[in-house]
């Protein structure tokens, strides 16, 4: 497979690590094997790109099932090392709807692209949408490292 102008060589579903997710109306499509359209159909064409210029490629163990249960719109506590692939985990999900060409043509556009709620007729309010809490430093940088990479060309 090609990722970020490098052939990489995919691997096969690993057997022996496995992640499991518990709750009401988990998504059928779990866990996937690639970021593909067919597996991810939620996943903008934008952020798809930007993670292949980000260098992911394929998903780890952990990515394959959290990660579709985020993009459902589910709450998630993803508990894993931060090599397992969790700031992908964490962030894909938030950044998906920020670089879809659908939610920002969505609303009024405001300076730097982003899309403001209608508080009144004439204010424009941006407002959080999202709190992502990381242990430690080493944690936070490692998020804010792929944020960067994702975000690197979004308008």
């Amino acid at each position: 497979a090609q990722c970020g102008g490098a052939m990489v060589a995919t691997e096969p579903l690993l057997k022996d690590e496995s992640y499991t997710a518990s709750g009401a109306r988990l998504p059928l499509n779990m866990p996937i094997r690639s970021y593909e359209p067919q597996e991810l159909p939620e996943l903008s064409s934008e952020l798809r790109s930007a993670m292949a210029q980000a260098g992911l490629c394929d998903p780890t163990p952990l990515q394959r099932s959290a990660i579709p249960v985020s993009l459902a719109g589910r709450d998630s506590v993803v508990v894993a090392a931060v090599e397992a692939g969790q700031p992908a985990c964490l962030l894909l999900p938030l950044i998906n709807p920020l670089l879809s060409a659908e939610t920002r043509g969505a609303g009024k556009s405001g300076k730097g692209g982003h899309s403001f709620s209608k508080a009144s007729a004439n204010a424009k309010v941006c407002a959080p949408t999202s709190l992502l809490l990381a242990p430690t430093r080493l944690a936070l940088s490692r998020i804010a490292t792929l944020a960067k990479a994702l975000l690197h060309n979004s308008p």
